[in-house]
């Protein structure tokens, strides 16, 4: 029997991109047609040893600010140093884990290369307690009393600036786009431009400044089913939840009762999803931008985020997506108010011209 090398575009639809984007740091995919075989797909790692795994120091120590509206605790500034470089070794699936087993390692490649922000493919994961803007102020600009900083109330362009940069190293083709960095910074001056609800970033607030500001991108709200599909092609998605009940890393209970609560709600990334395990509950992967990974949320199941959850699909306009029952509709409802926009005028030139119109 034989085993043969697999391009992107040989591979079944549902995982073509993701495996491009593995391709793009120099991954390689196997099948072997032997009969009987368990598990025929293998995963090559890159030739070269893989970039250092970034290492967070981390510090738990935290306060809340009775001024603020958020529940968010301050952890301090992560100090990065870089751990020895571990090197990738090939991994084996079968067909029900391949997709699973696939995004799982871009997401760990990614991660390893985050210290690298100049580097292409990369997932940054900004967090809103570091950085330049972790001190700002981020409320309502008519709100002159409350000063309240974007430490407390910055997950929801944190958030979006981790999906929009993200999007932005992963295009592939040479463009403005490619060599801009999209910081929360940079979010946060957009939303704001769209306004600030009384406990920070609203669901309209988001969408239209993705909609309207931003001309490479666009968003929708999608469903927990189009969303399983997004996250199984390697792409991101931003969670509104309200309470946001999850497990973090230090989850005692095999993931049966949640060790993390956000009440008063929270925005984060999703960055991957579990298959469906049998008589169990699927979980999805997630980036905490409001706390380091070892006390922030790491995982979500889906009844909860369901119950709970808003969930945001951005994407690069004129860019290979999932196209969403939220496009399509609105889409149509686009197109329909183009039209009664052109009769409209059309009635109106047409009155002009009329000479019953003329005295």
């Amino acid at each position: 029997m034989s085993t043969f090398r697999k391009r992107p575009e040989e591979l079944p639809e549902d995982i073509q991109e993701l495996a491009r984007h593995l391709y793009r740091w120099g991954f390689t995919i196997d099948y072997d047609d032997s009969p009987n075989l368990n598990k025929p797909w293998t995963l090559n790692p890159p030739p070269t040893p893989a970039l250092p795994p970034v290492a967070p120091s981390v510090s738990t120590d935290s306060h809340t600010s009775p001024n603020t509206r958020s529940h968010r605790a301050a952890p301090a500034l992560q100090k990065h140093t870089t751990a020895p470089v571990i090197r990738l070794v090939p991994e084996r699936f079968d067909d029900d884990h391949l997709d699973t087993g696939l995004l799982s390692a871009l997401r760990k490649i990614e991660q390893r290369a985050s210290s690298d922000k100049d580097h292409k493919n990369t997932l940054i994961q900004y967090h809103q307690y570091e950085g330049s803007w972790a001190t700002k102020i981020y409320n309502r600009k008519d709100d002159t009393t409350n000063k309240i900083k974007f430490i407390n109330t910055g997950c929801a362009p944190t958030a979006l600036a981790v999906v929009m940069q993200y999007i932005a190293n992963n295009t592939p083709d040479n463009t403005a786009l490619t060599q801009r960095t999209i910081s929360p910074d940079t979010t946060a001056t957009h939303l704001l431009d769209h306004g600030f609800g009384d406990h920070g970033t609203t669901k309209s607030m988001l969408l239209r400044s993705i909609q309207e500001d931003w001309p490479d991108f666009t968003g929708w709200e999608v469903t927990i089913n189009e969303a399983e599909a997004i996250l199984r092609r390697g792409e991101l998605l931003i969670i509104g939840c309200k309470p946001c009940l999850g497990y973090s890393k230090n989850d005692k209970t095999n993931f049966r009762t949640p060790d993390r609560n956000y009440p008063n709600g929270h925005y984060m990334v999703l960055t991957g999803v579990d298959p469906p395990p049998p008589g169990a509950e699927q979980l999805f992967w997630v980036h905490d931008v409001g706390y380091p990974l070892t006390i922030g949320i790491y995982r979500m199941k889906r009844s909860i985020i369901e119950a709970n959850g808003r969930l945001y699909y951005v994407y690069r306009k004129g860019s290979d997506h999932v196209v969403t029952a939220a496009e399509t509709l609105g889409e149509t409802q686009g197109q329909a108010e183009a039209k009664a926009r052109a009769e409209a005028k059309t009635k109106q030139s047409a009155s002009r011209k009329s000479p019953s119109s003329h005295r």
